[in-house]
């Protein structure tokens, strides 16, 4: 009986004919009495994204390990998202060595030093603007809020000489450190024209070195790209 009525109201009845919906019906739409079919938000697809993989070697072909990259868009209106392609912003103190050796941080963000050893840190930055000086007993972890400039800070310790370590700080949007093998991969980057860059510090000799290259990062492709130590 109720559907007959509601059919009634919404699709009256002329002779043999249906009319379209009626006047009654669409003012019961309006006043919220009938409810409306509910409506599916359309689905928007993700922009297109390219990827670009970084090779590092040193001159004679060996991976390059612990290198800083950072990626800076030559078209400005592309320029991508923060992203952090590699390990986070922490620093481990194991074995009396820093580890990684070459971390690469964003400008003002945080870096967590742990104290994995059995044994007291003090860490100290040659550096003389900003300078860093952090005391961690063993376990003991410490956050430390990067410069807010682009910059490279050299890390010891003054109570084991023989630790160094890198902090290198950047306002490039997209960066990270290669691997064991010497690779690094970049993805979810917007297509366009970038300036990849290289900082290395040599852990035998502590000479700085840096390396620059131009790449294309075309949607749905992986673009390598090699960089070798003269």
């Amino acid at each position: 009986m109720k559907r007959s009525w509601l059919k009634g109201v919404l699709f009256p009845a002329c002779g043999s004919r249906t009319l379209p919906l009626s006047a009654v019906a669409l003012c019961l739409l309006l006043a919220g009495c009938i409810p409306l079919i509910p409506w599916r938000e359309p689905v928007v697809k993700p922009a297109p994204r390219a990827a670009l993989a970084i090779y590092a070697t040193r001159a004679d072909g060996m991976p390059l390990a612990d290198a800083a990259v950072y990626l800076q868009a030559l078209d400005t209106s592309r320029e991508p998202r923060t992203l952090r392609a590699a390990r986070a912003d922490t620093v481990d103190l194991i074995d009396r060595q820093f580890q990684p050796r070459i971390q690469i941080v964003h400008s003002g963000g945080l870096v967590v030093f742990n104290n994995l050893d059995d044994v007291e840190h003090e860490i100290y930055s040659f550096s003389t603007a900003p300078a860093l000086t952090l005391q961690l007993r063993p376990g003991q972890s410490r956050r430390v809020v990067a410069p807010n400039h682009p910059t490279v800070l050299t890390l010891g310790c003054k109570i084991y000489n023989a630790m160094l370590a890198y902090m290198v700080v950047t306002d490039a949007a997209v960066f990270g450190t290669t691997d064991n093998n010497g690779f690094l991969r970049f993805d979810e980057l917007p297509p366009g024209h970038y300036r990849v860059q290289l900082w290395y510090a040599d852990p035998r000799s502590g000479a700085h070195e840096e390396l620059a290259s131009d790449a294309t990062a075309v949607i749905g492709r992986e673009q390598l790209v090699r960089l070798t130590l003269k």
